[in-house]
């Protein structure tokens, strides 16, 4: 069974810049390593903060 995909939201320290991340999981209960991820999107910070984050972030654990 197949699930998702579910978004996880971060900010990255890429050097001398931070950047707001965003990553695709999908899980596969069925699978013995039973997530994967996609490529990660790397966007400027603009006014994300880790609260952004959280908040988006516990947006997405409800769906679980």
């Amino acid at each position: 069974m197949n699930l998702g995909p579910y978004t996880l939201f971060d900010i990255i320290n890429a050097g001398k810049v931070k950047l707001f991340q965003i990553t695709k999981i999908s899980y596969d209960i069925e699978k013995k390593l039973n997530h994967n991820t996609s490529d990660s999107v790397d966007n400027n910070l603009k006014n994300n903060t880790l609260k952004t984050c959280k908040e988006h972030n516990d947006e997405q654990i409800k769906l679980l």
